[in-house]
């Protein structure tokens, strides 16, 4: 069956499942969380800075340049407040995204229709993120197109230090995915029909993780090159 797209009703089981995902920190732009993480961000920011006016010192005394004592004189100021500028800076930038999450899921629950896509999976491709294990599915439909699905029972044995390999999930041969009307947000995913079969995961390349429902714009193919971690291979002496 050819991928069936539609707009429809949201079900009560949808908008509740939507609400559980609101942001719980919505306390405003001064909570713990926020300055906590602004602190964080100077520190790190600050460190970073040191770290680079110990390197200028070093250099300083070993050429016996007087430029870089007057450097650090003028530049010390500067970094400490930039440091600080930079980490209330990161934190705004995140509370500003936070911000934009929650007002997207209140315009959705405000409305009442939904964006649902009904795919037929033919193949599977499974890889394997490298800090707790959890599993991303990449999944081949019947037209040709390439669904990436989240296994989050997988993230959470990672977590709490099981094997993440002994999650449930499966994909099956259906799955219809339901988005808000924006298609911005992945509400629920039902699944029908028999078991695939899925393959040893790969490791996964961390730099190009694709989002849950997210259809990749990768050939199915070329999938393992592209989202696959790349080997590290040791450079052997070759016998005289």
């Amino acid at each position: 069956m050819p991928t069936v797209e539609l707009t429809r009703q949201i079900t009560a089981e949808e908008r509740a499942a939507l609400s559980k995902r609101m942001p719980e920190a919505t306390s405003g732009w001064m909570d713990r969380d926020l300055l906590s993480y602004a602190a964080g961000m100077a520190m790190g920011l600050m460190t970073l800075f040191l770290i680079a006016s110990g390197i200028v010192t070093v250099a300083g005394h070993l050429l016996a340049s007087p430029v870089a004592s007057s450097w650090l004189d003028w530049a010390t100021p500067y970094g400490l407040v930039g440091s600080l500028v930079g980490g209330i800076g990161m934190a705004v930038h995140e509370k500003v995204r936070e911000v934009r999450a929650i007002a997207q899921i209140r315009r959705s629950l405000s409305g009442d229709q939904v964006h649902a896509t009904t795919y037929d999976i033919v193949a599977v491709k499974r890889y394997q993120e490298p800090e707790h294990g959890g599993l991303v599915y990449l999944l081949l439909t019947d037209d040709g197109r390439v669904l990436s699905v989240f296994d989050d029972e997988s993230q959470s044995n990672g977590v709490d230090n099981t094997n993440p390999l002994d999650s449930a999930f499966r994909p099956k041969a259906r799955i219809e995915l339901v988005e808000t009307l924006d298609r911005s947000r992945v509400i629920n995913e039902t699944w029908s029909g028999a078991e695939l079969p899925v393959p040893n995961p790969v490791p996964l390349n961390l730099s190009r993780w694709p989002e849950h429902g997210e259809i990749v714009n990768v050939a199915w193919e070329a999938c393992d090159h592209h989202f696959g971690a790349r080997p590290r291979y040791k450079r052997t002496r070759t016998a005289k």
